[in-house]
């Protein structure tokens, strides 16, 4: 089964039969089917709800979701009753870690041999800001000017960072650093935690879970195959705060044995970073304005500010580039692979679309950057127009 695709009644009705095979037994069950107890779970849920394994099919009221099931099982291995839980639909953390632990599924790293060190600089450090990617948007470009969709958005985070990748210096460590809002919404509800906006999202969010997991393994890997380092930090934005959180911890433990692999898994909304005299920070933006961040990288970090020379903040979140300086510290906006959805483009917001990556010196600070522009409309169509 492909990541995200949804289970049949064979194959929920396969894991009914094991489990009567094995008697009631989950952790049995489990095993004789190669999957976690969690998602042997997911399937027993399911199972009731469709009424499969001669149980009524269940009646969820509106708005809720199935958050637990306990199954009483007879000692031939039939279920005899069932007790359903309901909450609030939409995804809790452990849903989405779940999901994404599914669709990594048995994947392993298969990047090759590190690059030679005695090609890579140690003095430079590289920097892929993926700011803002809304990952399961939905833009009808008649609409709102451009396309995009989840395929749409997949192709072109895969052209622009493979094509940063091959303009980059060869620095002996690569930082691919997600500034939030990776995804478009954090759960099925298809709108934003905090404030219930609601969103134009493209597909169901398990299947933008598996998507976007399968990217960034993708990034990485290439990654990996030009840098002898590679760390990865994904911030939380206002539209994935949970989402972010369940990818870096999947992805932390995907990497967990990787020698050239390091994951930030840090709950928090700020990321900092000293190489040598250049002092980086980073956050998503909806949190704190730009002309305070320098303020929160001296108090944070007071011992890295009075030892470096060069110090820059990065963020996300309003999808344009815009760079100020206060406190002797640039701080930088990008602009975003995605487009507008229907309400932006309403409201008449207008902004490129870009992607960059950011070379850093131990001793001078930024040293160059490379930046690919997206191509027009038509261009883009040639890929395949949304529906």
């Amino acid at each position: 089964m492909m990541p995200g695709q949804p289970l049949s009644d064979e194959q929920l009705q396969q894991t009914l039969d094991a489990l009567q095979q094995n008697k009631g037994n989950k952790a049995a069950t489990a095993k004789a089917l190669g999957i976690a107890r969690s998602s042997l779970h997911h399937r027993l849920e399911r199972a009731a709800a469709r009424g499969l394994g001669g149980a009524a099919p269940i009646k969820i009221p509106p708005g809720q979701v199935v958050k637990g099931m306990s199954t009483l099982v007879d000692r031939n291995g039939q279920i005899a009753a069932q007790w359903i839980k309901t909450k609030e639909d939409g995804f809790s953390l452990p849903d989405i870690l779940s999901a994404v632990q599914e669709a990594i599924g048995d994947q392993r790293s298969t990047a090759p041999a590190a690059p030679s060190s005695a090609q890579a600089d140690r003095d430079l450090l590289n920097v892929f800001p993926w700011p803002d990617l809304h990952l399961g948007m939905f833009a009808w470009g008649d609409e709102t000017g451009q396309d995009y969709d989840l395929r749409i958005a997949e192709d072109l985070v895969r052209n622009t960072f493979a094509e940063l990748l091959e303009r980059s210096a060869p620095a002996h460590h690569a930082i691919i650093l997600g500034l939030g809002d990776i995804t478009h919404a954090d759960d099925e509800t298809a709108s934003t935690r905090r404030s219930g906006n609601r969103l134009d999202v493209d597909n169901r969010h398990q299947k933008v879970l598996a998507a976007t997991i399968r990217l960034l393994i993708w990034a990485i890997e290439q990654a990996l195959a030009k840098f002898p380092k590679v760390t990865v930090r994904l911030l939380k934005g206002n539209h994935d705060e949970q989402t972010a959180a369940a990818l870096s911890v999947a992805l932390s433990v995907f990497y967990q044995d990787h020698p050239r692999v390091t994951v930030d898994d840090s709950p928090s909304l700020w990321w900092f970073y000293r190489h040598d005299q250049t002092l980086l920070g980073a956050t998503h933006g909806h949190t704190c304005k730009a002309e305070t961040m320098p303020g929160v990288m001296a108090s944070e970090r007071s011992a890295h500010w009075g030892a470096t020379a060069f110090r820059y903040i990065l963020h996300g979140h309003l999808h344009h580039r815009r760079v100020i300086e206060t406190m002797g510290v640039p701080v930088e906006c990008f602009q975003t692979i995605a487009p507008k959805d229907a309400y932006h483009a309403g409201a008449g917001y207008v902004s490129g679309r870009s992607m960059m990556g950011i070379s850093y010196h131990a001793k001078h600070g930024e040293w160059a950057r490379w930046q690919v522009n997206l191509p027009s409309r038509s261009e883009l169509k040639t890929k395949g127009k949304a529906a």
